[in-house]
């Protein structure tokens, strides 16, 4: 396993990238919306020379954010290897013109699901959720709770990798390469302590915090 394995998958599930480019300036709901117009496209189309053109295009939208390579070239490799394999079984199973489809039609979705987070702060993306969420009021659910419950479990990817990388580094320092206690047990300490501090954190903004009861007989 690669010391920095863990970082690489953080940057694919969407660390923000401050930039210029036309895409950073784009609002965030815009982005959006393409972004599932885009897959909405992309899951219609089912000819191997129009899929690819279109992650040709992806791929073309995600160089025009001008993120740098060296951001970008972990969690590629990641990606393409994941994608070798999916391919491989899918001409066995398929066909290789079918494989060629389900391939690129994954890759497209994920260089532009990537692009929009690469390009969008995550303070854009709570806003747009909580207003997509608006209508979630006359439920009496609260549009804030919820957009910040989602951005949470977001934040906690990166996080609990980070925990796993750092107990597989000390397995490995302690020559227990083999072992999957020592693996599995490390990391589910320092994810308890995660979701303790997310805790104390929500819970001195506001969150979670019990409402007193209104006393016997006060009006």
């Amino acid at each position: 396993m690669s010391s920095s394995w863990g970082s690489g998958a953080a940057r694919l599930i969407g660390v923000h990238w401050p930039g210029d480019s036309w895409l950073h300036r784009l609002p965030a709901g815009a982005k959006v919306g393409g972004l599932v117009v885009a897959v909405a496209v992309l899951l219609w189309m089912d000819e191997p020379y129009a899929v690819g053109a279109a992650l040709l295009l992806s791929l073309l939208v995600l160089a025009s954010a001008r993120v740098p390579w060296r951001w970008l070239g972990a969690p590629a490799r990641a990606v393409g290897l994941m994608l070798l394999l999916v391919g491989a079984f899918q001409v066995w199973v398929l066909g290789w013109e079918a494989a060629v489809v389900g391939v690129c039609r994954i890759a497209a979705m994920l260089v532009l699901a990537w692009t929009v987070s690469l390009t969008t702060p995550v303070t854009a993306m709570l806003d747009l959720l909580r207003r997509l969420l608006g209508p979630l009021r006359l439920v009496r659910v609260d549009p804030d709770r919820v957009a910040m419950t989602i951005a949470l479990a977001i934040r906690s990817i990166p996080l609990v990798l980070a925990a796993v990388e750092q107990a597989d580094q000390a397995r490995l320092a302690r020559g227990q390469r083999r072992s999957l206690t020592a693996l599995v047990v490390p990391t589910v300490v320092r994810t308890v302590r995660i979701s303790d501090a997310l805790g104390d954190a929500l819970i001195a903004r506001g969150y979670g915090a019990e409402e007193p009861a209104p006393r016997r007989g006060a009006e």
